[in-house]
């Protein structure tokens, strides 16, 4: 399957309004697994008047050694909220709790999640209880956090034994 284009991806922002993430290095363009995660000082807002794929290939000129490795791609999207078009550079990650760290690391608001192409919110609880494993897994969670953990349960995946567990949560009785 041949690989879309800059050109091709950057009018379908416009047209469409749907954003993309594209590894320039490798031809990988949306992935369908783990987490896009913005990496700071890379932003750009393109302004009203500038046409879209001149300011693309510009960007991509001047970022073009922090864009040629594998994990590195260019994104851009549409900031529906300031009804702006936005360009980065992210990090494809496939742990949820590494991209959420890696977001705080880049005091980013949010992180694309691939698969189920949402954005997560790092106030969202879903990230909250990445951030309350990690606290878990190493043995540091206070008696605050797992009182937080317990109001958090009905977020917490029916599978996830680990933070059902932590949370007081009983294990059901197993079915005959």
């Amino acid at each position: 399957m041949k690989q879309p284009n800059l050109r091709y991806l950057l009018e379908n922002v416009v047209t469409h309004h749907e954003g993309f993430s594209y590894n320039i290095y490798n031809g990988e363009c949306n992935p369908q697994t783990g987490y896009m995660v913005a990496l700071r000082g890379f932003q750009r807002v393109v302004k009203d008047n500038e046409p879209i794929i001149i300011t693309g290939r510009e960007y991509v000129k001047e970022r073009s050694e922090s864009l040629v490795n594998e994990e590195a791609f260019i994104g851009c999207w549409v900031d529906k909220a300031n009804n702006r078009i936005v360009f980065d550079i992210s990090k494809h990650v496939h742990d949820l709790t590494e991209a959420i760290q890696l977001a705080e690391q880049n005091s980013q608001e949010a992180i694309w999640d691939c698969k189920n192409e949402v954005e997560i919110y790092l106030d969202s609880p879903k990230a909250r209880l990445e951030l309350l494993r990690i606290e878990l897994r190493e043995d540091i969670i206070s008696m605050g956090e797992l009182a937080e953990l317990q109001s958090l349960v009905k977020y917490i995946d029916p599978t996830d034994v680990e933070l059902l567990e932590a949370a007081g949560v009983p294990e059901l009785p197993k079915q005959d």
